[in-house]
């Protein structure tokens, strides 16, 4: 009875969301140009209590004459204070794409930052962000969407392979394990390497990232120790942090609290403006020791971004940028002791 309850009382809502590239950081073809088009997703989110159960997202680029893709089905996200959170892979004909969705519900509705990265060959690799604000629309219209537009992607259920990759320049193995293809474990431990590229080597030497070897789990052994690491980073840690945050033009230094999952490295912030009453959010993503940042404030339309260094031994962060109109600003988090 308590599951025929749960049914009943959960509840749809759909949206359309016009994806802009907001930052880009490798693009090998020159496909990618910040502030433009990049392609429209059709969401479809199911609630519970106030609580987003799971998601559904279909997307399609931007003057393409495909159909439309069924990224994710009615997959769990990670619910916090703003919104939720969302990590997921999937592969198209032969590239495979890495996304990162981080949402803040504003006015019934969402905006999103996306992170994309997506490998097909040593000389088709893309690393870039998007960015959405998205409006709802009616059942019908999104069902209509989908019948006109749907293609539903290969569903595979075996997750067995393991690949590893190398760089000259490092002694670490970059491992991929419990893939379901030999293609998509190949892609994820070059990824790693790529990542290990851009955080340590100041992004030169991508093409030096080689394939060591790939199997099946049954004939590929994994040390204990990589397996441990590899386990360990399932762990995911959340909290509270105090931060502070000065804007050039608010004469009040503006104080508030975020909650961060450290299994992600994402994390997200609300606070009010002094002078009027604003409230404003906004997110952070962090790599290694550093990140990017960014703001939105709700009736104005304020926002503001920048770059952070991270201290991963005690989780402080120190960060700048400016807002849309040239103003610095700068905000403190506060590490544990």
């Amino acid at each position: 009875m308590l599951f025929i309850f749960s049914d009943v009382y959960a509840n749809n809502n759909f949206f359309k969301c016009l994806e802009k590239i907001s930052e880009v950081r490798l693009d090998q073809n020159s496909l990618y140009e910040k502030g433009t088009n990049y392609g429209t997703s059709y969401i479809k989110l199911t609630k519970n209590n106030n609580s987003i159960q799971n998601i559904t997202i279909h997307f399609k680029l931007k003057n393409s004459e495909n159909k439309l893709i069924e990224i994710v089905k009615k997959k769990k996200v990670n619910n916090s204070l703003l919104g939720f959170d969302l990590k997921h892979s999937y592969s198209v004909d032969k590239s495979t794409f890495d996304v990162e969705y981080n949402f803040i519900e504003i006015d019934e509705t969402y905006a999103f930052t996306k992170k994309n990265f997506s490998w097909s060959s040593p000389k088709n690799k893309y690393d870039f962000d998007t960015s959405s604000r998205c409006k709802k629309i009616k059942k019908n219209k999104y069902l209509s969407l989908l019948d006109i537009n749907y293609t539903k992607k290969e569903v595979v259920t075996s997750y067995s392979w393991t690949a590893i990759s190398k760089h000259p320049k490092s002694s670490k193995d970059f491992i991929a394990t419990k893939l379901s293809t030999k293609e998509k474990a190949i892609n994820l431990a070059m990824k790693k390497c790529y990542e290990f590229v851009s955080k340590d080597l100041n992004k030169i030497g991508y093409n030096d990232c080689y394939l060591f070897k790939s199997s099946d789990n049954k004939f590929l052994k994994v040390s204990k120790f990589e397996q441990e690491k590899l386990d360990d980073n399932n762990n995911r840690i959340t909290g509270t942090r105090t931060f502070a945050l000065s804007w050039e033009g608010v004469d009040e230094l503006i104080i508030g609290k975020l909650s961060f999952k450290e299994e992600d490295l994402l994390g997200r912030l609300t606070f009010t403006l002094p002078n009027n009453d604003i409230k404003c959010s906004g997110s952070y993503a962090l790599s290694t020791t550093k990140g990017t940042w960014s703001i939105l404030c709700e009736k104005n339309e304020m926002n503001a971004s920048g770059f952070l260094k991270w201290n991963n031994q005690n989780g402080s962060v120190s960060g700048s940028g400016e807002d849309s109109n040239g103003k610095k600003v700068k905000f403190k988090v506060v590490g544990t002791n």
